[in-house]
């Protein structure tokens, strides 16, 4: 299970912050999405199961962007 603080490494082996995680309900239910913070800011990914959909970086903007930017994907608002 994957939880606040947890850190995610990604594949050039940078040590990510997981800062929250959402899961989508019905017919978005095969949807999640983490919300990440690295030095440059947060950024979100995506998933459609365990497939990577898309990565939004929203650098310039508060965890709260970030946790909008990621509700609004699994609520089915934003596509890739």
């Amino acid at each position: 299970m994957i939880e606040k603080n947890d850190i995610f490494v990604t594949a050039q082996g940078h040590q990510d912050v997981i800062r929250s995680t959402l899961q989508g309900a019905d017919e978005f239910s095969t949807r999640k999405a983490l919300v990440l913070k690295n030095p440059e800011g947060y950024y979100v990914r995506c998933y459609d199961g365990s497939v990577l959909a898309k990565r939004i970086d929203v650098y310039k903007h508060t965890e709260r962007y970030a946790e909008d930017t990621a509700e609004n994907y699994v609520l089915g608002i934003l596509n890739p």
